[in-house]
């Protein structure tokens, strides 16, 4: 595992797009499936570029799989201006959306310290490897090490159960507006 460079913008972008074409949240985000992958590519190269400048990104050597996390010990840093108009133009007609998505996200998101796992995610054709799995892991003892916590929102029930089998507590079941998908907020104490 190593920390992520610029230079791996376009394959860590392409890498989270791939693996979230078929959640429930991206899809409820970007209904139209023949327009979701190049949406999500052009988000999440905004937030795989805003992890480098002010959270963590961390890939496997190949990056084939990436972990986007944020360092809420002193509690959130203040997003840089921008960004919200950054993420806006990325989505297009379904910025609104997006922006659904993290104003529930930011209503549950608890105060105490803790590093957020924004996003997890394993290219398609290397899933099953446990790729995601060892990049949690890396993460993990390395919070195990400063006493640390950690928190996510788990997407899907097959996310909620790898991050129980990583040592993760789910909180209550929430869902988006109208016919929208669940998610489960998670934390994981520091010892």
């Amino acid at each position: 595992m190593r920390g992520a460079r610029l230079s791996d913008t376009d394959r860590a972008s392409g890498v989270l797009a791939a693996a979230f074409m078929d959640n429930p949240l991206t899809g409820w985000a970007v209904p139209d499936p023949d327009e979701r992958y190049a949406v999500l590519g052009r988000f999440f190269r905004v937030m795989f570029a805003d992890a480098l400048e002010r959270g963590s990104a961390l890939v496997t050597p190949d990056v084939a799989a990436v972990a986007l996390w944020y360092d809420h010990m002193q509690g959130p840093k203040a997003a840089p201006e921008g960004l919200g108009e950054r993420i806006a133009q990325a989505c297009g007609p379904w910025a609104e959306r997006f922006a659904v998505i993290d104003e529930r996200f930011a209503r549950l998101h608890p105060a105490i310290a803790h590093w957020y796992l924004a996003f997890l995610a394993v290219d398609p054709a290397r899933q099953n490897q446990r790729l995601g799995s060892q990049l949690l892991g890396f993460q993990h003892r390395w919070l195990e090490g400063r006493g640390m916590a950690a928190y996510l929102e788990a997407s899907s029930e097959h996310n909620r159960r790898l991050y129980l089998r990583a040592g993760y507590v789910s909180g209550p079941e929430h869902r988006l507006p109208g016919d929208g998908p669940a998610f489960w907020p998670m934390w994981r104490p520091g010892t």
